[in-house]
């Protein structure tokens, strides 16, 4: 992880220990306004950090920045029987993946998530030429670990009379 004080990255401090609760003062003093911000998130374990009593204006020494971290984790699955194009999933609504291929394909939504946060994965366009009708599967719940079970299953498309 890495923290810098005012956007400056001559400020920039690494932190390489781990544990509950890790010290930490920057290299230069601060003198006048300070705003502490995590410039790098901690990785392998991924974790998204968090700044609290993160800005304010230095008149002695600032003893009350902490940095939170909670684990984070990838959301993915498969797709079974996909023909068609277009398919877009959705997590809570907001982050998108796209799923290309044909027959299995597997996919993990982009953004990592939050130990404890809960995630629904909804379909936010159906796949065409040929057009499916997609249903997910084990699509709701709550990260605790990487989950690589959420199933999409895309039925045969069903042919119009015309095509028979």
């Amino acid at each position: 992880m890495v923290l810098e004080n005012n956007g400056d990255p001559a400020t920039d401090l690494t932190i390489t220990a781990t544990g509950a609760s890790i010290p930490f003062t920057f290299k230069a003093t601060v003198t006048g306004n300070y705003k502490v911000t995590v410039k790098t998130q901690p990785s392998n374990p991924s974790q998204n950090c968090a700044v609290t009593n993160d800005r304010g204006t230095a008149t002695a020494n600032v003893t009350n920045v902490q940095v939170t971290c909670v684990p984070v984790f990838t959301l993915g699955g498969s797709v079974s029987g996909l023909q068609g194009t277009g398919l877009v999933l959705a997590n809570n609504l907001t982050d998108t993946v796209g799923v290309s291929g044909t027959g299995n394909v597997s996919f993990t939504f982009p953004t990592p998530q939050p130990s404890g946060a809960s995630y629904s994965v909804t379909i936010k366009t159906q796949p065409a030429n040929p057009p499916q009708i997609c249903v997910v599967v084990n699509g709701t719940g709550t990260m605790t670990s990487n989950i690589n079970t959420v199933g999409i299953v895309c039925p045969q498309p069903t042919l119009r009379s015309a095509e028979r």
